[in-house]
This record gives structure tokens, sequence and C-alpha cells, in this order.
């Protein structure tokens, strides 16, 4: 019988939450408008972008230094029809920045009802399900968040360890190869140290 694998603190799960961006066409572009990352033609002219930026566009500029405007903008973009999905699964990374978890759940699973191929609402929804131990949750919505984006490491991590917590150590260890093989060098240390403690209790 496999000796249970402690998971310590030193490799700890990881719980990046990944914003959502937009993934539909530019409009302003479309119509002719001035893109925000476009320079204004012409020495001295003073452009106001924000005029020219949608509530999801706005809210994605406040969002890492004024929370509450955000909030807004993104309640703003839900009601007009903005990138719904993604403004619902943005304001729901807010709701856990503001320690409010049930909050953040529900925003994550409205952005899926509109989308439920959205893969950030996925991966946010897992981990939320990581850290308060439903593990039965956190593993379906990493699975999902893995078909829908195989190329993103932290998915394997994540599920890795989801697998290692459920004494699924065949699983655990696949995850955790997979993470190493498409993670960047720099990163891939803790992962190494803890498949080769998986394998070696394992394999008592």
């Amino acid at each position: 019988m496999g000796k249970v694998v402690k998971l310590s603190a030193k490799v700890a799960p990881k719980f990046p939450l990944k914003r959502a961006q937009s993934k539909k066409e530019d409009n302003h572009e479309k119509h002719g408008q001035l893109s925000i990352f476009q320079q204004p033609e012409g020495e001295g002219k003073v452009v106001n972008l924000s005029s020219n930026l949608s509530p999801f566009q706005e809210a994605m500029m406040f969002d890492e230094k004024d929370s509450a405007k955000a909030q807004d903008l993104y309640l703003k973009a839900i009601e007009s029809g903005d990138n719904v999905s993604d403004s619902f699964c943005n304001l729901g990374i807010l709701k856990f920045q503001q320690d409010q978890k049930p909050e953040a759940i529900d925003c994550f699973t409205k952005a899926l009802k509109h989308e439920p191929r959205h893969f950030e609402a996925h991966y946010n929804l897992a981990n939320l399900y990581l850290e308060v131990e439903n593990l039965a949750l956190a593993k379906v919505h990493y699975e999902v968040a893995a078909q829908l984006d195989p190329s993103y490491p932290d998915v394997y991590y994540n599920l890795g360890v989801v697998y290692g917590l459920d004494n699924d150590f065949d699983n655990a260890q696949k995850a955790l190869e997979k993470y190493i093989e498409i993670a960047p060098e720099e990163e891939v240390l803790e992962a190494k140290e803890l498949l080769l403690s998986m394998k070696l209790s394992t394999s008592r």
C-alpha cells in the first residue's frame, strides 16, 4: 500500500486567479475610432481615450488601481451586455480580493451561465474550491479548464495537487509531468520536488 504524501507549505498549490481579457473584436477600431494602444497622429494633440472605451475596457483600466470604480464599471458592462462573461469573471476576482468568497463563486458561476466554456471562470472556480478543500468540485473545474486551454501550465500544477490530496497519485504524477513539460524552466522546481516525493512514496 502506498504511503500518503503530505503536501507541505513549501510545495503549496498555486492560486493565481486569472483575469479575463476581451475576446471580442475591438469595434472602436473597426469604426475608425482610436485604439487605446494607438498613438494619435500629429504632435500636441490631446485625445480623451476614455470616451472611446466600452464599459468593460474602462473597467480593465481601473481594475488594478481602483477596485471600487472597476467594480461599478463591470456591473455597467454586464447591464449593457458588454463582455458579460468576462465582466462577471473579473468581478469575481474583485470579490475574492475583498474576502467575499461566496459572492466570488456566484460571479464565476454566472460567467459560466453565459459562456459554459469560459476558461478563466472554470480555472478561478477550481482555485476557490481547492482553497476551501472541496476537492471534487476543484477537480471537475480544473479538468474542464485543462481541456479548454491545454497550454496553461498552472492548471496542471494545481490539478496535480488536487489528485495528490485525493490520493490519486497516478493522475497526480501525470499532471505534474505535464506542468514540468510546458512551464518555464525557472518555475518547475517545486513541481519536480513534489513529483519526486510522490514517486518515492508510492514505490515503497
